[in-house]
């Protein structure tokens, strides 16, 4: 990057739990921005820029904050990503939950705006589609899934790294390269067989593998469980797919054990207590429910409501200090997935199926040609 970032960057919000209403004085500051790079990004071919994101290129933000930002700034840097307005663009259509919140933040919430930031916003109802019910619902699903996996390390920590006789791998049927063969030919078998998505938009082909996904899990078929009849489809021995099967499992024990540690390692000491007493994550937790609740929202109402202060903070901040057991979050997820399908499915929604492409086409290209003019 050999451009002025302040100079380019066209919008500047405050994210995370401080533009939702449910931060404590101690949360960090997060940002999240569009910027309008230089022509020789548009132009030429040997540079590229899609996103920054490293600490030090905050600093110059920080004349922005208020009182408490600043206070809060001191302990941690400034943080957050700033990306091309065209990457921006691309997610936003997307309905990716992070982007929207920064076209739909309360104008509390916007640390720097120029002209051309005003009209992104002005024109953020072109975004809105029914895709927020894949999108918001997936990226629910991934808090969840941190969830489970962390209450499994708290319950059941790895007792030490794993070892090759712990999968009854002492004896080698295959040399290292004669493995790393077979295993590259399996991918490429799989390969293979993979969907074609072509350009379908990433939300559509979430909702896609998501219903691949129930389908082969009814069926009894595990996803990982694919590339058996791909070893077998290159006449692999069934003692060998057996010996690759448990090589598998070693690697993914030894790949948990590293994420484990990592985990263990990066901690903040106040989350981890909490942990440790209720047993879940608990900010997770919280994102979950403000994720789907505002899924459901959009689709039924059209609204994106991305402050919760007037909504639902006080619950969402009594969930994440720890007032929900792990048994009623998981009841709770369950019922609200279920209600996101069924007004869904039962087409319940005013908002567009799709969003405005055409037009936020043409809103991209009119604010990179003013930019650039200027």
């Amino acid at each position: 990057m050999n451009f002025n970032l302040h100079d380019h960057t066209i919008l500047l919000t405050v994210s995370g739990s401080r533009a939702y209403g449910i931060h404590t004085p101690q949360s960090d500051v997060d940002v999240k921005g569009v910027c309008v790079p230089s022509k020789e990004y548009f132009f030429g071919v040997r540079k590229r820029f899609e996103q920054v994101d490293r600490k030090s290129h905050f600093d110059v933000f920080a004349q922005y904050l208020n009182e408490e930002q600043r206070v809060a700034s001191t302990r941690e840097k400034l943080e957050g990503v700033i990306y091309s307005l065209q990457k921006f663009i691309r997610l936003a259509a997307d309905a990716n939950p992070n982007i929207l919140d920064v076209l739909f933040c309360r104008n509390q919430e916007i640390l720097f705006q120029t002209p051309l930031g005003e009209k992104l916003r002005e024109n953020r109802g072109l975004f809105i589609s029914a895709k927020v019910k894949h999108t918001f619902s997936g990226y629910a699903l991934a808090q969840l899934k941190r969830i489970k996996g962390h209450r499994k390390w708290l319950l059941e920590p790895p007792k030490g790294p794993p070892k090759r006789s712990d999968f009854d791998l002492d004896e080698q049927l295959l040399s290292k390269h004669e493995r790393n063969c077979l295993q590259d030919a399996i991918r490429k078998q799989l390969d293979l067989w993979e969907w074609d998505f072509g350009d379908m938009q990433h939300s559509d082909v979430l909702y896609v593998k998501n219903n691949i996904s129930e389908i082969l899990a009814d069926m009894g078929i595990h996803s990982d469980n694919k590339w058996i009849p791909a070893a077998r489809s290159l006449g692999a021995a069934e003692d060998l797919i057996a010996h690759i099967g448990k090589e598998r499992k070693f690697i993914g024990a030894k790949r948990n054990w590293q994420q484990y540690q990592t985990w263990r390692k990066q901690r903040n000491p106040i989350r981890a207590e909490m942990e440790r007493k209720h047993g879940y994550d608990l900010k997770h937790a919280a994102h979950l429910v403000r994720l789907l609740r505002m899924g459901l929202e959009i689709l039924t109402t059209g609204k994106i409501n991305v402050w919760r202060g007037d909504i639902d903070a006080e619950e969402l901040i009594a969930i994440r200090n720890g007032q929900w057991s792990y048994e009623e979050l998981l009841e709770w997820a369950g019922r609200a997935g279920q209600k996101l399908d069924e007004v869904y499915q039962a087409q319940q929604y005013d908002i567009p199926r799709e969003p405005q492409r055409e037009k936020i086409e043409g809103l991209c290209i009119d604010l990179i040609t003013c930019f650039l003019g200027q």
